[in-house]
């Protein structure tokens, strides 16, 4: 068992959680002892899915707006066009 400076009790993997945790809590630490290697790659990396995830949301509130394309093509060029990923030709 590893104390933090904080007063916030660690659990290693190979302990057991002490019998004076409620049942709630004791649940909770066995989660996170067995999710151990995502959390440790979790604070050790900085890399996060979040410019990804607001690019799919954009094309979903798109989806949801242009209900009448009739192209498939039109509707992928809307979608370069507003990622600004393709350029409008002027003439």
């Amino acid at each position: 068992m590893l104390v933090d400076t904080t007063g916030i009790i660690f659990y290693t993997k190979n302990e057991t959680c002490d019998k004076t945790l409620t049942k709630c809590n004791r649940q909770n630490v066995g989660v996170i002892l067995r999710l151990l290697n995502y959390v440790e790659n979790t604070l050790k990396y900085d890399y996060n899915n979040d410019i990804l995830e607001g690019i799919h949301n954009k094309i979903k509130v798109m989806k949801r707006i242009s209900f009448g394309y009739r192209s498939f093509y039109h509707f992928r060029n809307r979608i370069f066009i507003t990622q600004n990923l393709a350029k409008i030709k002027t003439a």
